[in-house]
């Protein structure tokens, strides 16, 4: 094979999996409720254990 003909298949290749990425990573932007979620602690009960340690 030559070089101009693998310099385009690459070329090609290339671009291919950008496209691919953009479309993968576009459908997968959207948020479930599930997916992103607050955990809250109460500072009390972290200075008591850490009181305890000590």
């Amino acid at each position: 094979m030559s070089y101009k003909v693998k310099s385009l298949i690459y070329l090609i290749c290339f671009i291919a999996s950008v496209l691919i990425y953009a479309q993968m990573d576009s459908s997968t932007g959207e948020v479930t409720p599930g997916d992103n979620q607050l955990v809250q602690t109460q500072a009390d009960e972290l200075q008591e254990d850490k009181d305890k340690a000590l």
